[in-house]
């Protein structure tokens, strides 16, 4: 039996092929997001705001670590439990409205890139509270600066801060945090203070390119979770 048939060949530029491909992908990827866009974005906010929240430096920032001397920040900024408070409800604001994306196409590929934290610290810096004057001293006192960017407090040599075992009653009640002051150790050793020491804020409230707020959005965790923010709505795993 005879058979009659015509052989096409189909030759693809495969670069072609596969820059129409991703740009026709990245479309449709771009459509879903304009739709789940507020939806992602509430995620991955809360998820940036819980990282701050849960962090050990605003944890002693709001007092709950009291008497801690590596983790009460209230005490080592001198922060009543209300000043403290309100800063870091401020903190959490600011943090939260900060989130936004930038959206880029270039070469078949829809990103976007999430702008979370300025590093220029500017709105948190203004936090209410975040300066304040220590009487009866005089001393500007600018705390939010140390936590979030230069950690070098400028106090003379043999000043020292002594929490609450080493404090008389009368001292107490005349600290704002109701545990530790600023003091001339000159004269006085307690709770394994050294004489005559150069004080430092403790290193989870070090201010800085690495400071609490960074460590906390880029952990490894945050990182997975926001991508599984994207996994979930648009349903693409980043390359």
């Amino acid at each position: 039996m005879s058979r009659f048939g015509i052989d096409i060949d189909l030759q693809f530029n495969s670069q072609k092929l596969r820059r129409r491909l991703g740009e026709a992908l990245g479309r449709e990827v771009k459509k879903i997001f304009d739709v789940k866009k507020s939806n992602i974005k509430n995620e991955i906010t809360q998820i940036i705001v819980r990282a701050i929240a849960t962090s050990d430096a605003f944890k002693g920032l709001i007092g709950n670590f009291p008497n801690d001397p590596e983790r009460d920040l209230q005490a080592h900024f001198g922060l009543s439990g209300g000043a403290a408070s309100s800063a870091a409800a401020s903190i959490l604001q600011i943090a939260a409205k900060s989130v936004r994306f930038t959206e880029s196409k270039g070469r078949g590929i829809f990103s976007v890139n999430i702008n979370a934290i300025n590093d220029s610290f500017t709105e948190f810096l203004n936090v209410p509270g975040g300066t304040f004057v220590s009487e009866p001293s005089g001393a500007t006192v600018p705390w939010i600066t140390w936590l979030l960017v230069n950690p070098n407090v400028d106090l003379p040599q043999g000043f020292n801060i002594v929490f609450s075992n080493g404090l008389s009653s009368q001292e107490i009640r005349t600290s704002r945090s109701g545990r530790a002051l600023m003091r001339s150790l000159d004269s006085v050793t307690s709770g394994g203070i050294t004489v005559g020491g150069i004080y430092a804020i403790p290193s989870i409230g070090r201010g800085g390119k690495q400071n609490f707020i960074f460590r906390a959005i880029s952990s490894k965790t945050v990182q997975n979770e926001i991508i599984q923010v994207f996994v979930r709505n648009i349903g693409l795993r980043r390359s």
